[in-house]
């Protein structure tokens, strides 16, 4: 995924058994909202600004890199047995 702001949520709705991410985005022109990611099956989308504003009710309280870090930062990469 590119242009990815942290901490995002982990969404209450599933696509294939797999929960929507919803990411915050903003920055370069466009207003701060944010954006929910559905799995389609095979991946995530790659660009967050260019998926659907997501409505408050579809929230949950779990967070991700809530810490302020990004994964990228210490070398990892998602999804990695080596993590």
């Amino acid at each position: 995924m590119t242009l990815v702001h942290i901490p995002f949520q982990v969404s209450n709705h599933t696509e294939f058994g797999w929960h929507d991410l919803i990411l915050p985005v903003g920055g370069g022109g466009q207003a701060p909202a944010n954006r929910v990611m559905r799995y389609d099956g095979i991946s995530y989308p790659l660009n967050p600004s260019l998926q659907p504003e997501v409505p408050v009710t579809d929230r949950s309280e779990t967070q991700l890199f809530a810490d302020g870090l990004y994964p990228v930062a210490d070398g990892r990469i998602l999804g990695s047995a080596s993590n």
